[in-house]
Order: C-alpha cells, then structure tokens, then sequence
C-alpha cells in the first residue's frame, strides 16, 4: 500500500512574485514516488499538458519510465514543477528546458 513519506510546505520567492506550495511525497508499492501538489496556486489556463498537474486532482505528472525512484529526486522534481508552475499560470507556457535543482 502507498504511503505519503513526506510533506513540505514551500514558497518560490522571486523578485516579482511569490508563491506557496505544499508538497506530498509518496512512495509507491513498485519504490518509485509520486508527487502531490496539495497546495498550489490559482491555474487561470486550465491546461493540463502544460501546467504538468491533473487538473481533476493534485498529482504531478512525471514522464513515463522517469518515476523518481529516490526521495532525494522527487524533491529536485517537485522543485523544478514549482518554478515551472509559477511561470506557468503567469504566462500560460510551462518553461522548457532542463534545470539543475541543489538539495
């Protein structure tokens, strides 16, 4: 059975904006983890492919075969998606590219 193995609150300060999030971290029965956005900004677009959360819930959606098998990884995950979201719902486009995450 799944179990939530952590939760975080967060806030993405940058020098426009600030945003809160708070963040469940579950392992799964298979050892990968999934990420829940329990907490998160306001999405005026409402597109799921690019805000990369099911609008119909709080699950971050991760590419297929890239499930974090680490705690250490799905937090770096969880920190990119929060940038990206806060760019997101004040832009309408999830920002490309890859980023590095120091934890």
């Amino acid at each position: 059975m799944a179990s939530v193995v952590k939760r975080k609150r967060y806030a993405n300060r940058q020098a426009d904006y600030a945003d809160e999030y708070a963040i469940a971290y579950q392992r799964e029965d298979d050892g990968t983890f999934t990420i829940w956005a329990e907490e998160r900004p306001d999405d005026p677009y409402r597109d799921p492919d690019e805000a990369h959360v099911a609008l119909d819930g709080e699950k971050v959606c991760v590419a297929p075969g890239r499930e974090p098998r680490s705690l250490e990884r799905a937090e770096a995950i969880a920190h990119t998606w929060m940038l990206g979201f806060s760019v997101y719902i004040r832009s309408g486009r999830f920002p490309r590219g890859t980023r590095r995450v120091d934890l």
